[in-house]
């Protein structure tokens, strides 16, 4: 990414605080000497985090042109979708490490917090096959910091106050590198503490919810990120950890019209990676390998009423999962003539254990554990035609084996395999504009939850379901004309053998429904990216437009906006004080009533932040702002009503 500190005699914060570079062994590319594919990958990098107050994963890449942030009211989930793939579709890592929850396959982005953050890359429908099986979507793979100095870091506060000015929530952080000759060490904890979340003042009362303070609206969380490394002669090893401490409540549905009312929380949502990443040269080129284990630990209880305190009616009840994943990647890179190649194996095997707890006494019932073992071999090949053209290609062979499943109902587990081909053309106009055509083949193994679960008395498990295909089309053109930057892609993907939920029968007043694989799925889009750069100040922004085609006028895709706009901007008053501003506004997504299975689409909105920036030092930074200006009445998801105006002040101190 180009910073403005390279065109400006001053920004808006001090250069020094990004000194920390990209871990390189934590990214996943074709790499050589000198070249890599970039091309196909869009980076958010800490310039942009910071500058817009991004607080978490998905903060950070809502900002990104076909990618969109959802809102899952009823699990009070923060998830994100790539070019109208929803988040199982979209394979997610930190430093190369695969992070998604085993059993459903999502995960809440708003528990992975910012602070340790180097860059997201994020690939749209083409992405190395390297990463291994389920990349179905899109890839977001989240590289933490590397110090480059004997010491550097950030300590950070900042509070939140609601449209009254009353305490509405904390954030505390600290960030510290170093470094010791060859051997390096990077530490970052980050608090957040929500006390509540106020209504929009629009916001009209209903029987569930009352104006003013949103019920059940309160989250915990702690996040510590640790890693050391030593540099070797030829090669590099390091052992990375991230622990997420957290605890969240959910706000009840406000109009049930949308959704079932559910009386839910969370006193535990924690996850535990710890993982062991290196490199070496042999031969003429380098192996890399990663060995991780990855826990999930999640207990959720279902109350009576909005008071949530008794369990007392038959829907109430409490449960906890406690999953876990081992794997590894190894993976060699070497040069051969005008190629650039990459060989990759990765295996990874998922266990899952879900207990139902007795509301009484608290007792424990495993009644469900699941175990599947996925594999990948692929080969990815960089080769130069000449200085203009450029042609990368690559196919993996992926394969999920089913291992043990509790339910004794079940007969028959099948494994399931798929050949995943892809190419594209690189075309260098200049050494400021190139053109990229692109054609990927993809695919995606069903969750075990969409296998085996029985959803609470409304789902028949389907063992027998065929992987996702999908095939993309992509047509992008990147340019620099003088102080601007252009990026617009176009593209189709046609999706075969759709998973989708369909009705099965009616057992004891109850509709039950059973995923099956539905047929053909069209995603065609539209994307455009600009950014302008001069001295003192920068504006940008992006638009996004995606069509699904599900060949049935009566199915809707839910929660994927059809338009979506972010625009931002920067003005440097002087080398003190600095005004951003940003706005961000969607159209043309769905919700799905549980009353009567009707779509409602959810009304467009708008909505914008701002703030003013203060150095009295190089080394401190003040910040106040706004967030939701105009105090704007909008749903992600409709019936669950997202915060209205808030305040914020923000102190930092870089050294």
């Amino acid at each position: 990414m180009i910073r403005r500190s390279s065109i400006a005699a001053f920004v808006l914060l001090p250069a020094f605080l990004y000194a920390s570079e990209s871990f390189t062994l934590g990214e996943v590319q074709i790499v050589d000497e000198v070249q890599s594919v970039s091309e196909f990958e869009t980076s958010v990098d800490a310039y942009t985090i910071a500058q817009k107050n991004a607080q978490n994963i998905a903060q950070a890449a809502d900002t990104i042109s076909g990618v969109s942030l959802s809102k899952l009211g009823g699990r009070n989930e923060t998830t994100l979708s790539i070019r109208g793939f929803d988040s199982r579709r979209v394979a997610v890592y930190i430093d190369g490490v695969p992070i998604y929850v085993p059993y459903d396959g999502n995960i809440d982005y708003s528990r992975f917090l910012s602070a340790d953050i180097s860059k997201i890359d994020i690939s749209k429908g083409f992405s190395s096959v390297a990463y291994g099986a389920n990349t179905l979507g899109g890839v977001v793979n989240v590289v933490t910091k590397k110090p480059t100095k004997a010491y550097e870091g950030t300590i950070s506060s900042q509070l939140n106050f609601d449209d009254n000015l009353a305490y509405a929530a904390h954030q505390s952080g600290a960030n510290f590198g170093a470094r010791f000759d060859a051997a390096y060490m990077q530490i970052s904890a980050t608090k957040i503490q929500r006390d509540h979340s106020n209504l929009p003042a629009s916001y009209a009362p209903t029987a569930i919810q009352n104006e003013g303070e949103r019920i059940a609206s309160k989250n915990d969380e702690l996040q510590v990120t640790m890693k050391v490394g030593y540099e070797l002669e030829n090669g590099e090893i390091a052992l990375g950890y991230v622990n997420i401490d957290s605890s969240k409540e959910q706000p009840p549905v406000t109009d049930t019209t949308y959704s079932k009312a559910k009386y839910w929380d969370w006193p535990t949502w924690d996850k535990e990676s710890v993982y062991l990443l290196g490199s070496h040269t042999l031969g003429n080129g380098k192996v890399k390998f990663n060995l991780y284990y990855d826990s999930f630990k999640n207990s959720l209880n279902s109350y009576d009423d909005t008071t949530y305190s008794t369990m007392i009616k038959n829907y109430a009840f409490k449960s906890r999962y406690d999953d876990k994943t081992y794997g590894s990647r190894i993976s060699y890179d070497f040069s051969l003539d005008k190629h650039a190649l990459n060989l990759s194996f990765n295996i990874k095997k998922d266990e899952h254990k879900g207990y139902d707890i007795d509301k009484v006494s608290d007792e424990e019932t495993l009644s469900e554990k699941i175990d599947d073992t996925t594999y990948s071999y692929a080969i990815e090949d960089r080769y130069t035609l000449n200085d203009s053209f450029e042609i990368v290609a690559g196919v993996s062979y992926d394969k999920s084996e089913p291992g043990s499943v509790s339910d004794s109902t079940i007969a028959e587990l099948n494994s399931q395999s798929a050949i995943n081909p892809q190419a594209a053309l690189v075309y260098k106009i200049d050494s400021e504009n190139q053109l990229i055509a692109s054609v990927a083949r993809k695919s995606y193994f069903a969750s075990m939850k969409e296998r085996y679960s029985y959803r609470l008395g409304y789902g028949v498990p389907n063992p027998d379901l065929d992987a996702e295909k999908a095939l993309h089309y992509d047509l992008t053109y990147k340019a620099k004309i003088a102080n601007v930057l252009l990026e617009s892609s176009i593209y189709v993907s046609k999706v075969d053998d759709k998973i989708e939920s369909v009705y099965y029968d009616t057992q004891s007043g109850k509709d039950r429904f059973k995923n099956q694989n539905v047929g053909t799925f069209f995603h065609r889009g539209f994307e455009l990216d600009l950014k302008y750069l001069q001295e003192f100040y920068e504006l940008g922004g992006n638009y996004s437009y995606v069509k699904i085609d599900t060949g049935d006028a009566d199915i809707k895709p839910l929660g994927i906006p059809a338009q979506q706009l972010h625009l931002y901007g920067q003005y440097d008053f002087s080398s003190k004080w600095s005004a951003f501003a940003a706005m961000n506004g969607r159209k043309g997504s769905y919700t799905q009533g549980s009353a009567t299975n009707s779509y409602y689409e959810n009304p467009a909105f708008m909505t914008a932040d701002a703030k003013l920036i203060f150095h009295p030092l190089l080394t401190l930074d003040i910040e106040v702002g706004v967030k939701n200006i105009a105090d704007a009445l909008y749903y992600y998801d409709m019936g669950f009503p997202e915060i209205g105006r808030e305040y914020f002040a923000k102190l930092s101190y870089n050294f």
